[in-house]
C-alpha cells in the first residue's frame, strides 16, 4: 500500500483528491508521450508503404508535384527546369537536376542541381518503421533511400531534404 500524504490540509483519502488522481495521471501521460514521440512523424510514417510494392508500379519517370515545384522556387530559390528521377526495368536509374538541398546536412539550398545514374533496389528500412523505399546506389556508394508514400498505387516518392527531423521533403509523382 502506498503511503498517504497530506496536501494543503487534505488527506489522500479525501474524495476530491481521489477524483484528481486520474486527471493528473492523464496529464502526466500526455506530457511524457509528447516528449517521446512527434505526432507529425507518426502520422507521416503511417502514410508510407509497409507492403512491398510491385516493380511495375515504380518503373517510369518521376517528377516533382506542383507543391514541390512551388517549394523549390519559393523556399529553395531554384530555377525550375526539368527535374526527374527515372527508374528503369533493368534496375538502373537516371536522376536529372535534383535540387541540391536533399543532400545537404540541414537542407539548405545552394541553388544547384545534382544529376547522376546508377542502380536502384527496393528496400524495407527500419528507420521509417520498415517502410518500403527505393535505395539509390552509384558505384558502391548509396546516395539515398527514398521512402515510398501511400499504401497502394499511385505512389509518391518522398525525398527528404537534409536532416529527417526537420520535416522537410519533396514529393515526386510518376508520369510513366
Amino acid at each position: 500500500m502506498l503511503p498517504c500524504v497530506v496536501f494543503k490540509g487534505r488527506s489522500c483519502n479525501d474524495e476530491g483528491v481521489i477524483r484528481l488522481v486520474p486527471k493528473l495521471l492523464l496529464v502526466a501521460s500526455v506530457a511524457f508521450l509528447s516528449g517521446c514521440y512527434n505526432v507529425g512523424e507518426i502520422a507521416e510514417e503511417l502514410q508510407f508503404a509497409h507492403q512491398k510494392p510491385k516493380d511495375a508500379d515504380l518503373i517510369g519517370k518521376w517528377v516533382p508535384t506542383v507543391q514541390t515545384l512551388q517549394d523549390m522556387r519559393t523556399k529553395g530559390g531554384y530555377a525550375i527546369s526539368t527535374h526527374e528521377l527515372v527508374l528503369n526495368a533493368d534496375k538502373s536509374f537516371l536522376m536529372k537536376d535534383m535540387p541540391d538541398w536533399w543532400a545537404t546536412e540541414w537542407g539548405e539550398s545552394k541553388s544547384g542541381f545534382q544529376s547522376s545514374s546508377g542502380k536502384w533496389a527496393l528496400f524495407s528500412n527500419p528507420t521509417c518503421g520498415y517502410c518500403w523505399g527505393v535505395d539509390l546506389v552509384v558505384g558502391t556508394a548509396e546516395i539515398g533511400f527514398v521512402p515510398i508514400r501511400n499504401r497502394r498505387p499511385p505512389y509518391l516518392l518522398h525525398i527528404g531534404i537534409g536532416d529527417p527531423d526537420n520535416g522537410q521533403f519533396m514529393l515526386f509523382k510518376r508520369v510513366k
